[in-house]
């Protein structure tokens, strides 16, 4: 006896498997979207001159580090970005966008999400890593 397969059933598959493949691509990329950086400063003050310390949160831990405006690189005197194998941040607090660098990584970018004020006067800001589009 031999099998025969419906040449309908064989095509339509082979038309879905495209479809397949984007989504779990799509998947995976949620997953990466859920352990993805974050970043939250409070401060005073959001003009780009008023130094902001906050809080880096990665998959590893949280890291308080000064965000001040332009780019920081680990040097060679030893003084380093703050998160450990991060070797580059720049923030444009213009744009409300930086973007950063780890060992071994492309550039990576986060934006601003959302800011609230405190009737203390305090602003949070909370940045979330996003898609590269700069």
């Amino acid at each position: 006896m031999t099998c025969h397969t419906d040449r309908s059933v064989q095509d339509s598959f082979m038309m879905r498997l495209p479809t397949l493949v984007q989504t779990l691509a799509a998947l995976a990329s949620f997953a990466t979207i859920a352990s993805a950086d974050s970043f939250e400063i409070n401060v005073y003050s959001t003009t780009p001159d008023y130094p902001k310390w906050g809080y880096w949160t990665t998959c590893c831990g949280s890291y308080y580090i000064l965000a001040r405006d332009g780019c920081q690189y680990n040097n060679p005197d030893g003084t380093t970005v703050g998160v450990p194998g991060m070797n580059t941040l720049c923030m444009d607090w213009t744009n409300l966008r930086g973007h950063f660098y780890f060992d071994g990584q492309g550039k990576r970018c986060i934006a601003q999400n959302s800011e609230t004020h405190s009737p203390s006067g305090m602003i949070t800001v909370i940045w979330f890593e996003v898609l590269c589009t700069w």
